[in-house]
């Protein structure tokens, strides 16, 4: 999908980021919300009325074993986000960290289906497939009640 970016400011002295070390942008309590591009925008909102901890992931390659194995220890869910195909994409680089490492902790992934999708607005788009905040927020929420999170 065609889209713009969030309207950062791009300025001359830029940070630099180390590669593949993701940034805690909100710490919070039992959901742990790790983003990947576009998608930390996207679970803000939802991590904000949740009260979940909000990770902005930056990496998919290589991807920050050490704040999705921290993120696993410390909180009673995963929810998994990316603006990229499910199958083989940043969710299943997350799923990979933790089976390696023999942890067990509830995941929920959201991306796009391995499927063909119409054309629209990258908003359009979202909806279409269910990535706005307020139809991930719902579905954290229904899960979080049901694992006794909330």
């Amino acid at each position: 999908p065609r889209g713009r970016g969030p309207g950062v400011e791009v300025t001359a002295d830029a940070e630099t980021i180390p590669v593949g070390v993701s940034r805690t942008l909100r710490a919070g309590e039992k959901i742990a919300f790790l983003g990947f591009g576009s998608m930390t925008n996207v679970l803000a909102p939802v991590a904000e009325s949740l009260n979940g901890t909000l990770i902005d992931m930056r990496f998919v390659k290589p991807v920050d074993e050490k704040a999705v194995l921290e993120a696993a220890r410390t909180h009673g869910l995963l929810v998994v986000a990316e603006e990229g195909v499910l199958a083989g994409g940043a969710c299943s680089a997350v799923l990979e960290v933790l089976a390696d490492h023999g942890v067990t902790v509830p995941v929920m992934r959201f991306g796009l289906p391995d499927r063909w999708i119409d054309h629209g607005t990258q908003g359009e788009l979202l909806a279409s497939v269910g990535l706005t905040s307020e139809a991930i927020e719902a579905k954290v929420k229904a899960r979080a009640e049901a694992l006794g999170l909330l």
